[in-house]
């Protein structure tokens, strides 16, 4: 079954490379529309899709243009059927055409470079006045332009016409629109977007893996449901490390221990741990090359269900679980590629001293206590500790340990590791300058956990770029909550073919003596030019046409604490940088902003950076969220360009499909 949905989805995956994206957004729309499946819309359906489309026109404009379309097409009694049953597939996607008229964001970049009168482009213009001039393409042959016009003109653009007879030697404008607005001409730099195997076979602590907090949570902290389908979704959305917080359940019928997970001490559903393993054997047995999966376990059960656990693991993964080697946990950690297909354990493991999980010390979140350069942070009396049976933590590569100072947590095993709460983050930095690059030093060979703050208890996110920029690799998010946060770490970890594991940068493992994170700043100019497909909020099939605008946001990091951060920037490391465009008035089909200037952001540090562009509906009172996507600044290509979006759980299909911004970008 699973195959089979697979084999249909690479079969809709490829057909979206032979047809324009409008084309394609109105044949999702339509066969809902054209209800007794003639092959034709009449008026009133036709006014059905300009609705789904997002174009508002009057009753009486819509009838006015779609009685003289007709009439213009039936001239001669060539078409009568026109008048009699409507308008066919092809002849609604030329109306649209006809809609946009000059307006097209792509028809006003055509006409600024190559002319109002010029109909086709030949291949040696488009190099020279576009590709190198505008795109800043300098490594662009024409032997690519002329492979590029050759896939454009095999288009199926039903609505452009006859392509030029010349396929190889020119372009028409719909062919350029189709280009603008397609996967080619991408915002991302190609090459951080393919999966690079060749760089995961360093050790684990080198790389940022794609990491989520209490993964079971469908909701808030205290009280929402726990799911099995949190941790498919998590895995599917591309998480490499899950967590698991463990307690005893009951015994079944047998009298065997049933351990369960959910948020300990709240009112949270309880789930069982044997589901969820389950559950990962299925996904790695779908995706049997996939890179390493790390279990986080929280370990709060008594011995029989530690027992039960360690059993669950063994007979349910087999081969797939990873068990290490004494003489393994000395040396450096294995690689990603190493694990390739492997599930990885990360608990406690005697005999390091066995310190209190997460969530034991605090129970309005789960941050352990810990200690800031060897001086307790909590004062409280510390609670009291589960001992983990031999049988479990034999299982176990990744041992948590207390931090004291990154002077001492060097000297520890590279298979020892910190988990460290939010708000200790900013504790750390704050008490020593010297921390910063000790903390980037130990994360060299070491792993460090982040998580959000106890009082998050409404599943927000924290900002990852802080804890990235000083290398910790398991930043851990609630994946259930679609904020910017979220956002940026799913645009992070489309890097590298989404495998989940992203090479840190030099600079951030301290690999270029006296180049720092933040000696290569840089000013990032961002104009925003226009759009296509935008859709309703929650991607709606009926309601009021939207009116679009644009928000960017730069999220970078501070070389040096901020003294005057305000509460929207989260922290005293972080700033955040908006910029708004003016709305569109109903039109998210084709919305044009044209700005006339670009937006400059000074970024401090673009190795760690990301830059969010966000399309929200205008409203009064309250600005709905259409569609949204994040890009590392390292990633972006100079020129005019397309991101495609997606909705907040970073959904790209269905009407999130053919939602593409188009936006210069200069650096």
């Amino acid at each position: 079954f699973f195959q089979a949905l697979s084999h249909i989805r690479q079969a809709y995956e490829g057909n979206k490379y032979v047809e324009g994206s409008e084309q394609l957004l109105l044949r999702y729309i339509w066969y809902g529309v054209d209800a007794d499946k003639n092959g034709y819309v009449n008026e009133k359906e036709l006014k059905v899709i300009l609705n789904r489309l997002n174009y508002h026109l009057k009753d009486s404009e819509v009838k006015k243009r779609y009685m003289k379309y007709i009439k213009d097409r039936a001239k001669g009694g060539k078409d009568k059927s026109l008048q009699k049953e409507g308008i066919t597939f092809e002849q609604c996607m030329d109306f649209l055409q006809t809609l946009k008229g000059e307006t097209s964001a792509a028809y006003l970049i055509w006409d600024s470079i190559f002319g109002k009168d010029v109909d086709t482009v030949s291949a040696n213009t488009f190099l020279n006045d576009f590709m190198k001039k505008k795109q800043h393409e300098s490594d662009t042959e024409i032997s690519d332009v002329q492979v590029l016009f050759k896939y454009l003109n095999e288009l199926d653009l039903t609505y452009a016409g006859e392509p030029p007879s010349d396929m190889e030697g020119s372009i028409d404008r719909a062919r350029f629109e189709a280009f603008l607005f397609g996967q080619k001409n991408e915002m991302w730099d190609p090459d951080r977007l393919r999966l690079n195997q060749a760089s995961l076979d360093k050790p684990m602590s080198h790389y940022w893996v794609n990491t989520s907090h209490n993964t079971y949570l469908t909701g808030d902290q205290l009280k929402s449901e726990s799911s099995v389908q949190m941790y498919m979704a998590a895995m599917q959305r591309g998480c490499k490390c899950l967590e698991l917080d463990c307690w005893d359940g009951e015994n079944d019928n047998s009298g065997v221990p049933v351990p369960v997970v959910y948020h300990g001490h709240t009112l949270t559903s309880k789930i069982t741990f044997s589901s969820i393993i389950r559950c990962v054997k299925g996904y790695m047995d779908s995706d049997p090359n996939t890179y390493p999966m790390i279990l986080s376990l929280e370990n709060h059960c008594s011995h029989p269900f530690q027992e039960v656990m360690a059993k669950v693991l063994k007979e349910t993964l087999g081969h797939l679980l990873y068990v290490p080697d004494k003489e393994t946990l000395d040396k450096d950690l294995p690689s990603p590629e190493a694990l390739r297909g492997k599930v990885v354990i990360k608990g406690k493991r005697p005999p390091e001293p066995d310190d209190a999980p997460d969530d034991e010390a605090d129970s309005s979140d789960g941050e352990e206590e810990e200690e800031v350069d060897g001086k307790k942070d909590d004062k409280k009396d510390e609670p009291k500790k589960v001992k983990v049976l031999p049988v479990l933590a034999n299982l176990t590569l990744l041992n948590g340990t207390h931090y004291k100072s990154f002077e001492i947590s060097k000297t520890i095993p590279p298979s020892s590791m910190h988990s460290i709460g939010e708000s200790k983050i900013t504790k750390i930095l704050d008490k020593s300058s010297a921390n910063v690059p000790l903390w980037r030093e130990y994360n060299v060979n070491h792993l460090t956990r982040t998580y959000p703050a106890g009082v998050r208890v409404n599943s927000s996110n924290y900002n990852p770029t802080l804890a990235w920029s000083v290398g910790c690799q398991l930043v851990a998010l609630n994946f259930q909550t679609n904020d910017s946060n979220m956002l940026m770490n799913d645009g992070r970890f489309k890097e590298n073919g989404g495998c989940g594991y992203v090479l840190k940068p030099a600079n951030v493992m301290g690999e270029e003596p006296g180049e720092s994170l933040f000696k290569s700043g840089m000013k990032l100019k961002i104009r925003v030019i226009g759009g296509t497909g935008m859709p309703k909020p929650g991607g709606n099939t009926t309601g009021e046409t939207i009116d679009p605008y644009v928000r960017v946001t730069v999220h970078d990091v501070l070389a040096e604490k901020n003294s005057k951060a305000t509460e929207e920037d989260q922290d005293d490391w972080t700033s955040k940088e908006h910029h708004e465009t003016q709305y569109i008035n109903d039109n998210g089909f084709c919305p044009v902003w044209d700005e006339k200037s670009f937006k400059e952001f000074e970024v401090q540090a673009p190795n760690v950076a990301m830059v969010v562009f966000a399309v929200l509906d205008k409203d009064t009172g309250f600005d709905d969220r259409l569609a949204a996507a994040a890009v590392p600044v390292s990633c972006l290509r100079r020129g005019i360009r397309s991101l495609t979006l997606s909705d907040y759980h970073g959904k790209d299909w269905g009407p999130f499909d053919f939602v593409h911004l188009l936006v210069e970008i200069d650096f």
